[in-house]
């Protein structure tokens, strides 16, 4: 091949890929129906081949050349009295996700090296190759409208990097064929090619299935109703909560407390209580309590009798109506809880969940490589019509 000091490859390949990544670009900045493109990928493979007959042969091209940017002339090799004949071929690969290019990147100039190789000029066509290709399949009105029916586009470029010595020595990509003016000494030629592809991503094997169980629609509707009854249920005993901590709510719970420890003191002398408000004399006392104990229930139970008179004449039942509600709402909620439960944990219906599997990455897309296929299996035909 040229060598690395003539033509850089690296320069050569950037001005190569720069030049891709602008026509793709170009889409997204100018064109909202390729917005699809941004989940697809490309590839290209550039294949070099150099060609050197006569005087100028691959060994006489090693010298470093001084780029000098206020130089006039180019020395491509030692000399001009070698002979022979020398032909080389290089493969090269590269992928890329879409994605990964930079759209606020500035475009390339048409000079791709500004430093070190400074002659480096010309391109090969992508941008007015994609705008083609991709009018054509969208000109059809289903694929405008389903553009991810649209699998790959692809095409094989042609290429010469020419490398000219005279006043103004350049080295210049260029379509092939192309006319050379014949004022300009042609040191070389070579003649190169790059298969462009762009495709959908593909993905590595069929994806996953995963069947799992889930809630009838009538057991969603329980679920609901339930959740909504306990609801009611914790803003009744808020409600509730709520009185409790009123001046009446605290002094009726309070009479309520010394109720219970009238009558518990009362049972614990063996004197059951009567139904209802009976008299103090009317108390049912054992005939064998000692008589100090008797004298002590009737008192007490006298005292219960006020104790009771006064909490029903003063809100008692309103005390004991919001005690029962919020017994209600805590029973109501414990119970829900547990059908809720008994529903999640065995639901009666069946759900089927399929994930596509994941994207392969650019250098493993079968979109990709089914169309590359194609482009070398054309280019072979061609070239075996053609006498090559």
């Amino acid at each position: 091949m040229t060598s690395q000091q003539v033509l850089p490859r690296d320069r050569l390949i950037g001005a190569i890929h720069c030049e891709l990544a602008d026509a793709i670009r170009e889409q997204f900045l100018h064109r909202t129906d390729r917005r699809f493109l941004i989940d697809w990928q490309a590839a290209y493979t550039i294949t070099l081949k150099g060609n050197e007959t006569g005087a100028l042969a691959a060994d006489a091209n090693k010298i470093p050349i001084p780029f000098d940017r206020g130089a006039s002339s180019v020395l491509i090799s030692a000399g001009a009295d070698v002979k022979g004949t020398a032909n080389r071929t290089a493969v090269l690969k590269f992928s890329l996700n879409v994605s990964d290019i930079d759209l606020h990147a500035a475009p390339c100039a048409e000079t791709y090296a500004t430093g070190t190789h400074p002659f480096l000029r010309g391109n090969i066509g992508f941008g007015q190759w994609l705008n083609e290709a991709l009018d054509t399949s969208i000109s059809d009105g289903f694929i405008a409208s389903h553009p991810d029916r649209l699998t790959s586009v692809g095409h094989t470029f042609q290429f010469v990097v020419l490398a000219t010595a005279g006043v103004n020595p350049t080295f210049t990509i260029a379509p092939r064929p192309i006319t050379i003016n014949p004022s300009v000494g042609v040191s070389r030629e070579e003649d190169n090619s790059v298969d462009v592809v762009l495709a959908k991503k593909s993905s590595g094997g069929s994806g996953t299935t995963t069947v799992s169980k889930v809630k009838t629609p009538e057991q969603v509707r329980k679920v609901e109703q339930y959740r909504r009854e306990n609801e009611d249920a914790r803003q009744t005993i808020a409600q509730a909560d709520a009185y409790f901590d009123t001046a009446d709510g605290r002094r009726l719970a309070q009479l309520q407390a010394q109720i219970k420890g009238k009558e518990a003191a009362i049972t614990s002398l063996g004197v059951a209580l009567p139904s209802g408000l009976a008299a103090p004399n009317n108390l049912e006392v054992p005939n064998d309590l000692a008589a100090p104990l008797a004298e002590k229930a009737r008192r007490e139970f006298s005292e219960l009798q006020g104790l009771e008179n006064q909490f029903a004449t003063t809100g008692g039942a309103e005390l004991e109506r919001k005690q029962r509600e919020r017994t209600t709402g805590e029973n109501t909620i414990a119970e829900n809880q547990g059908r809720i439960q008994a529903i999640e944990s065995n639901p009666k219906g069946v759900r089927v969940t399929r994930a596509p599997a994941p994207a392969l990455p650019p250098s493993e897309n079968t979109n990709i490589a089914t169309t590359q296929l194609q482009l070398t299996l054309e280019r072979v035909i061609g070239n075996k019509f053609s006498g090559f």
